[in-house]
């Protein structure tokens, strides 16, 4: 009888809401609305996600191994435990890249102005007391503890996901690759087929430049007939005048 059903499925659930916090936090990071209270807070943000985390996973871990067959609901709530880690860690990913790139105590730095001063309604952007009172040498060396922090805390999240994904098959939860072969197929396709729209638009292009020349052509040398015409039937004229007074 699976009775612990929905304590696995309240903590998927906060984990997903504390990933989606720590995701709209991690858009203020080189912006305008930057500082230490808001990396603060991500860290705060992403030690509650990797907690829900590992928690989640012991308590679904033993139903996982406890028979030969899986049970499906087992294995539901295990691959969308996977899938919120991962989204996780690509998160915690991005912020170490952003948080390496916008320091905030390395002189002048090319801060983004998004008009967006301050993120969530637990701090504002401004530094915090605590950090004032800090010189500069240790506000920088709080700073890179910080980015290999978190770089570590991305080594053990990416273990664990190896865990997981060594606990159950999740090839069909995880898009096949595409080969060299395969992908030197398709750009071949759509080389040919531009190739192909090409020559045919040159093709068209050409015969409607052959139609064009022929009709300026025959509308020059209607011009041309009609000229003559006009210039016969006025010398016509010209030359009956001239005998009428001759005469």
């Amino acid at each position: 009888m699976w009775v612990l059903g929905s304590v696995q499925e309240h903590f998927i659930r906060e984990l997903n809401r504390e990933t989606s916090s720590y995701r709209h936090l991690a858009v203020g990071l080189g912006g305008s609305g930057d500082c230490d209270q808001l990396r603060e807070e991500l860290k705060r943000s992403r030690r509650r996600a990797q907690d829900l985390a590992r928690e989640a996973k012991n308590k679904l871990s033993p139903h996982l191994l406890e028979a030969d067959t899986v049970r499906p609901e087992v294995a539901r709530l295990w691959r969308i435990l996977f899938c919120c880690i991962r989204v996780l860690e690509q998160e915690m990913l991005r912020t170490l890249t952003l948080q390496h790139t916008f320091g905030l105590h390395l002189g002048p730095i090319g801060l983004i102005n998004t008009g967006v001063h301050e993120y969530g309604s637990s701090h504002r952007s401004g530094p915090p007391g605590d950090c004032l009172d800090l010189s500069l040498t240790d506000r920088l060396a709080l700073e890179r503890a910080e980015v290999n922090q978190l770089h570590k805390e991305l080594i053990d999240l990416r273990n664990l996901i190896n865990v997981m994904e060594s606990s159950l098959d999740m090839k069909t939860w995880i898009l096949d690759e595409l080969t060299e072969k395969q992908l030197l197929a398709a750009i071949n396709e759509d080389s040919n087929s531009c190739q192909e729209n090409t020559e045919s638009v040159c093709s068209e292009a050409e015969s409607v430049g052959e139609e064009s020349i022929n009709t300026v052509q025959r509308r020059r040398c209607l011009c041309w007939i009609v000229t003559s015409v006009v210039l016969v039937f006025f010398l016509s004229t010209v030359m009956g005048i001239l005998v009428v007074f001759l005469t």
